[in-house]
C-alpha cells in the first residue's frame, strides 16, 4: 500500500473535499440543463427513471461495503491489499448480478416503473449499471486509504467525464440511446481509473481475496448499511418509485425537477454536523453540558443566518428560477419545489439535534427506532395516496413525515441535554434573523413584481434586492455581533481592494491604481 499523503491537517483535508464537491456539484447542475433542452419532456422523464434505478442499485445493494475500508485499513495495514480486494470483489459481484439480471430479463426495468417504453433500453442500461456499480466507490476508497487529494481529484474528474460525455451525446444525438452509450463510455473510463489507482496504491490484488477477512468486513458493513443506507433511502428516495409508477414519464419529469436538491445546503449541513458530532462528543465525555448547550445555540444561530434567508428567497423567486434553468415547460414543477422547500428551515433544529443524538449513548437506538417506525408508516401511505391524489400528495407525505422525525429527535435531544426555559433566551436572535429574512423577502417580491416580464429579469431583480435588503435588515435590527461586523468589514475591504485596476498612463508611462466608484463606496463604508 502506498503511503498516505502526509503533513495534512483536518482543515486542509476538509477544504480539499468541500472544494471538490462544490466543483462537482456545479458541473452536475449543467447536465440536466442541457438534457431538458435536447430531450422532450417524456424522454427526460424516461432518462430520470433509468438513472434513478442505476443510482438506487449502486446505493442499496452493496450496503456501503466500501465503508469497511475506513475501519479495517487502519487496523490491518499488513493486509491492506486483501481489504481492497474484498471490497472490489463485492462491488464487481453486485454490479455483475444486477446488470446480468437486467440483461437477461430486459422487461424488468419496465415492470419496476410500469412503463413498457423503458424495455428497449434495458441492455445498454444493464452494461452501464454494471460499470457504474463496480467502480462507484473510487473516491471513498481513496479517502479510506488516506489519499485525500487523490479522492478530491477523482470526484472532480469523474463529474467532468460524466457531464461532458452525457451532455455531448445529448447535443449530438438528441436521444436517450446516445446518452446511454455515453454513460457506458463514462463507466469504462471510471472503471479503468479505479483499476489504475488500485494497482498503483496496493499492487496486484485479484489474488489477495481473504475469505476470513471478507466475513469480518461483511459483519461490519451489513448492520450499518441496513440502518443508515436502506432506512434513509426508504425515507428520502422511495417516493420517486411510487410517483414514477403512478404517473406518465412527462409528469414524473416535472416531479423530479421539483425534487431537485440544493448541493450547497446539503454540504453545509453535512460539514457542520460532522464538526458538531466531534465537539459534542468531547464535551459530553467531560460532562460539560452547559458548554454543549452554548455550542448548540450558537450553531442554530449560524444555521439560521443561512437557511432563513435562503428559504425566503427561494419562496419568492423559485418559480422564476425553475423557468430560467429548466425552460417554461417545467414551470409546473414549482408546486412540488415549494412543498419540498418547507423542510429547509427545520435544518436549524435537525443538524444540532442529530449531533447530540449521535453523541449520547442510547440515543442512537432511539433515532433508528423513530426512523424505522416512520418508514413503516410512510410506505403504505405512499402506496395508498399516490395513485389517487398524485405527486403533490406524495411529496406532502414525505415532507410531513420528515418534519415529524426531526421534531421527535429534537425533543429527545433537548431532553437529554436538560434544556430549561432560561436556555431558550439564547435563541432570541433567531426571531430577529427571521424578521430580517421576511423584510428582505417583501422587498424581493416587490422588485420581482415591477421587473420586466422575462423570468430572468424578475429573478435577477429579486435576488439583487433581497441581498441588499437582507444585509440592511441585519444591520438595522442589530442582529450581527461586533466580531461579525468586523469580519464583514474585513471581507468588504478585501473585495474593494480587488476592484482596483492598474492603469498605465500614456503620458507618464507608469502604472497607477484607480478606484471604481463602487470600490470607493465600499472602502469608505469599511473604514469609517
Amino acid at each position: 500500500m502506498s503511503a498516505p499523503e502526509t503533513r495534512s491537517s483536518l482543515t486542509r483535508d476538509t477544504t480539499w473535499l468541500v472544494g471538490a464537491k462544490l466543483t462537482a456539484a456545479a458541473l452536475g447542475l449543467l447536465l440536466p440543463l442541457v438534457l431538458v433542452r435536447r430531450l422532450d419532456q417524456v424522454e427526460f422523464g424516461l432518462y430520470k427513471q433509468i438513472f434513478l434505478l442505476v443510482t438506487t442499485v449502486g446505493v442499496l445493494l452493496p450496503l456501503g461495503f466500501v465503508m469497511s475500508g475506513f475501519y479495517f485499513l487502519s487496523r490491518v495495514q499488513d493486509r491492506a491489499a486483501s481489504v481492497v480486494a474484498n471490497i472490489l470483489l463485492v462491488y464487481v459481484a453486485v454490479g455483475a448480478m444486477a446488470g446480468g439480471a437486467l440483461f437477461v430479463w430486459p422487461g424488468a426495468i419496465g415492470a419496476v416503473f410500469d412503463e413498457p417504453a423503458l424495455t428497449p433500453y434495458a441492455r445498454p442500461v444493464a452494461v452501464a449499471l454494471f460499470l457504474t456499480v463496480a467502480s462507484s466507490f473510487l473516491d471513498l476508497l481513496a479517502l479510506a486509504s488516506g489519499h485525500v487529494r487523490r479522492a478530491a481529484a477523482f470526484i472532480v474528474l469523474m463529474q467532468i467525464s460524466k457531464t461532458a460525455s452525457l451532455a455531448t451525446a445529448a447535443i449530438v444525438t438528441g436521444s436517450i440511446s446516445g446518452v446511454l452509450v455515453a454513460a457506458v463510455a463514462h463507466g469504462v473510463l471510471q472503471f479503468g481509473l479505479l483499476a489504475g489507482y488500485v494497482r498503483s496504491a496496493f499492487g496486484p490484488v485479484w489474488r489477495r481475496v481473504d475469505p476470513a477477512l471478507l466475513r469480518a468486513q461483511v459483519s461490519y458493513a451489513i448492520p450499518l448499511g441496513l440502518a443508515t443506507g436502506w432506512l434513509f433511502w426508504l425515507q428520502t428516495e422511495a417516493h420517486h418509485y411510487f410517483v414514477a409508477r403512478a404517473t406518465s414519464p412527462d409528469v414524473y419529469a416535472l416531479y423530479a425537477v421539483g425534487c431537485v436538491g440544493l448541493p450547497l445546503t446539503a454540504m453545509l449541513a453535512e460539514s457542520l454536523g460532522s464538526l458538531m458530532i466531534r465537539s459534542v462528543s468531547r464535551l459530553h465525555s467531560d460532562r460539560r453540558h452547559e458548554e454543549i448547550i452554548a455550542v448548540v445555540t450558537q450553531a442554530m444561530r449560524g444555521l439560521a443566518l443561512f437557511y432563513f434567508p435562503l428559504y425566503t428567497l427561494l419562496v419568492v423567486v423559485g418559480r422564476d428560477l425553475i423557468t430560467v434553468l429548466y425552460t417554461t415547460q417545467y414551470g409546473e414543477s414549482w408546486t412540488i419545489l415549494a412543498i419540498n422547500l418547507t423542510i429547509m428551515p427545520f435544518a436549524i433544529v435537525s443538524v444540532p439535534s442529530d449531533a447530540i443524538v449521535r453523541s449520547f449513548d442510547g440515543c442512537r437506538r432511539y433515532m433508528l427506532g423513530v426512523r424505522a417506525g416512520l418508514v413503516l408508516l410512510l410506505l403504505p401511505a405512499l402506496w395508498l395516496v399516490t395513485p389517487r391524489f398524485g405527486p403533490v400528495a406524495a411529496i406532502s407525505l414525505v415532507i410531513g413525515f420528515t418534519v415529524i422525525e426531526r421534531l421527535l429527535i429534537a425533543a429527545r435531544a433537548a431532553r437529554v441535554l436538560g434544556l430549561e426555559r432560561r436556555h431558550l433566551r439564547r435563541l432570541r436572535p433567531l426571531g430577529d434573523i427571521a424578521g430580517a429574512a421576511v423584510l428582505a423577502g417583501i422587498g424581493a417580491w416587490l422588485a420581482r413584481a415591477v421587473a420586466p416580464g422575462a423570468p430572468l429579469a424578475a429573478l435577477s431583480a429579486g435576488v439583487a434586492v433581497f441581498g441588499i435588503s437582507y444585509a440592511a435588515a441585519l444591520l438595522g435590527l442589530d442582529v450581527l455581533t461586533a466580531a461579525e461586523r468586523a469580519a464583514a468589514r474585513r471581507h468588504l475591504a478585501s473585495f474593494a481592494s480587488r476592484l482596483r485596476r492598474p492603469v498605465r498612463t500614456r503620458a507618464e508611462g507608469h502604472a497607477e491604481r484607480r478606484l471604481s466608484p463602487w470600490a470607493r463606496f465600499l472602502e469608505t463604508w469599511t473604514y469609517r
